[in-house]
This record gives structure tokens, C-alpha cells and sequence, in this order.
């Protein structure tokens, strides 16, 4: 009878050593991080601003596992017993949201099946965040994503979008001259297909019908906005502005929202993922303002840790 039981003991032991083994093998538990960029940036928004870099030296249980998009799924370098997170690239950041959430959700994909995993985070900068929430509102149940941190994502549009569009009624030929002079000098898309969809909602804009999709109710969302510090050029430039009677009021309303109350593309209130219209109506999400930054230098080293503190709650 001993023999017998102790026989069922050593059965029991090593069958269940074999499916704990394997259970290891199976699933990831661990949350991936997936780096998103916004309009007309690439990997280098996240590589060149030593965010990459900062995190590994940060937090030794964190891998960078490398830049990717949709052709060179391939080029990564995944640790298995550690967190790994990832900085994607579009074929094309100034396509279209629709477009562009289907390559994240494509991404997102391949990163669950290489890692095992089950979820991801998303942390997405400007245009990316509006790209995310586009990937969520079209996948509500079967999203895979745990939390959905934005970088100064134009949630209620960007007034700079319809300043940037609008010269296309007034300039008529001349608008692709200038706007490709333009695009050479500062070597960033002004004309892209993006930009009409990132227009400051009102009836009948892009954000105005995304805002009123249904989004998932099974993740954290966040916020991290910036607010900027007015220079004194700044404040030259939209009095002088404002003192030539040809001038809209309207248009200067457009550079002072901006300027005075935003990161230079994107107002603080536009930032705030409350300001969603389906997500207002059912709850509150907590945001985190950071004082003297613009939309570019939020990217900059003195931000790092900030951003990975907020990042570091959510892992």
C-alpha cells in the first residue's frame, strides 16, 4: 500500500512539473510595450531622443527589442524572461488613420505571437494616440491591450491642422510650390492625408465621429499633456498679428489657443483623453500636465524620467 501510494505521489510530482514546465513555455503573462509614433515620424522620434537607451539603463528587466513596421517583422531581438518593448514605424505616417491602424493592428498581432503574450501597453505619441484609439474602437473585443498611454495626442483635433490646410483655399497653384519648399526645408510633411482628419472637431469631422464610437471599457487610458512656456517672439508675433485688421479674429483665436494654452500644436484640453466624447460620458481618467514643454521637446532627455515614472505605474 505504501509502495502504491508513493508511486501516485511520484506520478502526481512529475506530471505536474511537466505542465508547470511547459505552462512556461506556453504563456507570457508579462505585458509587452509598444512604442507608436505620430505624423510624419518615424523610429528616430523614440531612438534619437535617447528614450530607447534611457529605459535600458533604467530598468534591467526591461529588453529593448528593436524597431519594426509591417515588411521587416522579423529584425528583433526578443527575450523571453524579460519585458519587451518595441518601437514601431509606419510605411507611411502621414496615411490615413483607418490605413494606419490596420498596419498597428497587424504589429500588434506579430508582437503577441512572438512573445507569447497576452497583452500589450501602448504608449503613443501626438497622431498615434488617435491611431490607437481608431485600432481599439474597431477591435472592442478582442483589442489585447492592457493600458493606452498618450504623448500629447490630439484627442478634439489640432488647430494647427486647419491652419496648415486651410492655405490650401487661399493659396490655390501656389499651395504645392510652398508647401513642398517647405517640406524640403524642414523636412516634415505639411500636406499629408492625415492632417484633414486632425482637424479641431466639429459636426462632421473625423474626430468628431471617432470620439463617439464605442471604446473598450477593460483597459487604463492616460494622459501625459504638455504645456509650454510662451516665449516672448511668441507673444510679439500674435500681437503684431493681431493689430493687422485684415486678420480674422478667428485665425488669431487659432495661434493664441496654441500658444497660450497648448504645446504649440495641441491645447492642453485637446490632450486630455477625458475630452473624448464616449469615454467623457462613462468615466473619468486621470492625465498628467507637464509644465514647460512643447509638442517636441516633450521628447527631450529632462522629460525621460517623467515619462517613465508614469510609464513604471502601469507595468
Amino acid at each position: 500500500m505504501k509502495n502504491y501510494s508513493f508511486k501516485i505521489f511520484i506520478f502526481t510530482f512529475t506530471f505536474s512539473s511537466i505542465f508547470l514546465l511547459f505552462s512556461c513555455f506556453e504563456d507570457n503573462n508579462v505585458d509587452q510595450i509598444i512604442f507608436v509614433p505620430g505624423y510624419g515620424s518615424k523610429k528616430s522620434l523614440w531612438e534619437d531622443s535617447g528614450f530607447m537607451n534611457y529605459l535600458k539603463t533604467k530598468d534591467d528587466t526591461l529588453n529593448y527589442a528593436g524597431n519594426f513596421n509591417v515588411i521587416n517583422q522579423n529584425n528583433l531581438r526578443i527575450i523571453n524572461d524579460k519585458r519587451n518593448y518595441f518601437c514601431v514605424s509606419f510605411l507611411d505616417s502621414t496615411n490615413s488613420i483607418d490605413k494606419l491602424s490596420i498596419e498597428l493592428e497587424e504589429m500588434i498581432n506579430f508582437v503577441l505571437d512572438k512573445t507569447n503574450s497576452d497583452k500589450v501597453i501602448l504608449v503613443a505619441y501626438s497622431m498615434g494616440g488617435i491611431v490607437a484609439r481608431k485600432y481599439l474602437t474597431s477591435n472592442l473585443e478582442n483589442h489585447n491591450v492592457r493600458s493606452l498611454i498618450t504623448i500629447c495626442s490630439p484627442h478634439k483635433g489640432s488647430y494647427l491642422s486647419n491652419i496648415l490646410y486651410a492655405p490650401g483655399l487661399i493659396l490655390g497653384k501656389y499651395k504645392d510650390k510652398i508647401f513642398g519648399t517647405l517640406a524640403n526645408i524642414f523636412n516634415f510633411p505639411f500636406d499629408g492625408v492625415a492632417i484633414q482628419e486632425l482637424f479641431v472637431e466639429q459636426s462632421g469631422t473625423y474626430l468628431h465621429k471617432l470620439n463617439r464610437k464605442e471604446h473598450p471599457m477593460d483597459i487604463d487610458y492616460f494622459a501625459i499633456c504638455a504645456k509650454s512656456k510662451t516665449s516672448i517672439i511668441l507673444e510679439t508675433m500674435v500681437n503684431f498679428l493681431d493689430a493687422i485688421p485684415e486678420i480674422p479674429d478667428a485665425e488669431i483665436m487659432f495661434l493664441r489657443n496654441i500658444i497660450y494654452k497648448g504645446d504649440l500644436v495641441v491645447e492642453v484640453n485637446s490632450q486630455d483623453i477625458n475630452g473624448v466624447k464616449y469615454l467623457n460620458d462613462r468615466n473619468s481618467f486621470d492625465i498628467e500636465i507637464i509644465e514647460n514643454a512643447n509638442h517636441f521637446s516633450i521628447m527631450d532627455k529632462k522629460h525621460h524620467n517623467k515619462i517613465y515614472s508614469i510609464l513604471k505605474e502601469f507595468l
